[in-house]
């Protein structure tokens, strides 16, 4: 009798360690999917055990405030990325408006009376405020492409009246005696971009 005993508690104790390991290895599956889900999308949620298993509920636990600390670090650096794009978009605006005048005033020595050595000096400052002015522009469009606060604006545009206006604008012969605008077609071409 006492053997069917032993055999009832040892079956007993055998069922309920089998259930415990069944339910603990689905709180794994199910902790793995969680993790998985956090990485892959937008997904708040803590993890949570069925099981009170001191340990399961510590691992539980250390991996929600790992999970709440990689969260705020995401936020931090998309908040970090988010000043560095208007500051660079603010350095290159500040850098525009000097460079502007620059050059403008660069334009009224060019109409002054100069030395030789003075209208080379003259030609060097132009030819480095053009490049500087590229650098800037680019500078400028590369921080309004990275930034995606907004998305492209899509609008009608007059091709022909941009790439006049662009040809007159960097119009590398002024004062030889020609003029870019005198080769520009004066029909309108329509482009949606």
């Amino acid at each position: 009798m006492i053997n069917y005993v032993i055999i009832l508690v040892l079956s007993i104790l055998v069922i309920f360690l089998l259930v415990r390991l069944i339910v603990l290895k689905g709180n794994v599956r199910d902790i793995r999917k969680e993790l998985e889900n956090t990485r892959t999308e937008e997904y708040n949620r803590e993890i949570r055990l069925t099981l009170l298993d001191k340990d399961a509920e510590a691992l539980a636990a250390e991996i929600n405030q790992n999970l709440d600390y990689q969260k705020s670090l995401k936020m931090e650096s998309e908040q970090s990325r988010r000043q560095l794009e208007q500051s660079i978009s603010d350095i290159a605006h500040d850098l525009r408006t000097p460079l502007t005048v620059v050059k403008g005033n660069l334009q009224m020595l060019e109409k002054e009376e100069l030395t030789d050595k003075g209208r080379e000096y003259l030609d060097i400052s132009r030819r480095k405020a053009d490049t500087l002015k590229g650098m800037v522009d680019e500078f400028f469009e590369l921080s309004v492409l990275e930034s995606d606060s907004k998305p492209a604006e899509l609008r009608k545009l007059n091709v022909i009246s941009f790439l006049s206006e662009f040809i007159i604008e960097n119009d590398t012969h002024k004062g030889e005696g020609t003029y870019a605008g005198d080769y520009i077609s004066r029909k309108n071409c329509f482009h949606t971009g």
